[in-house]
């Protein structure tokens, strides 16, 4: 509990909101996904995937773990749960072996991807793996919402890392 509060002030310090950011595009995601009705009664980690979902049109999502709420918070929503690979993954598990198989050695990784990691400060071992994934060199641009984090394959961007109060 003592490391959720603490990264939550560090995290708190460190961040800014639309103001503080100079990427069109995301600018324009907080601004206009983020920032923007609809507000779901949801956890905001559920809120930021349904919200990211929203605004890229998206009616599918590849979740990788067996989060029975999400999925039916999703489903209640309309999206569809895919085994194979979608546009948008949620890594709501996280492994060594997770990585390899559905980042790292995924073929359907590529341009345009995104992906997402709900609860990313729950506790060290998932920040760590937060920012392994950051580090990747096909991920260009990472957003850290605290509740979540977003990861953008964008070649046609430079590479950035945002922490954006939500």
């Amino acid at each position: 509990m003592l490391y959720r509060v603490l990264s939550y002030i560090r995290f708190w310090l460190a961040s800014t909101n639309q103001h503080g950011v100079h990427s069109p595009f995301i600018y324009n995601f907080v601004t206009k996904c983020l920032y923007k009705p609809p507000y779901y009664p949801s956890p905001k980690s559920t809120a930021i995937l349904l919200k990211s979902l929203d605004y890229f049109k998206l009616k599918e999502v590849q979740l990788v773990g067996d989060n029975e709420a999400l999925i039916k918070r999703l489903s209640s929503h309309g999206i569809t749960i895919t085994a194979q690979n979608s546009k948008l993954l949620c890594l709501d598990s996280l492994s060594k072996t997770i990585l390899d198989k559905y980042v790292v050695g995924n073929p359907a990784i590529k341009n345009g991807s995104i992906i997402y990691v709900p609860a990313i400060y729950r506790n060290e071992e998932r920040n760590t793996f937060w920012k392994t994934l950051q580090q990747l060199e096909v991920v260009t641009v990472s957003m850290d919402m605290y509740f979540g984090g977003l990861l953008f394959i964008r070649q046609e961007q430079a590479r950035e890392h945002f922490k954006i109060r939500v």
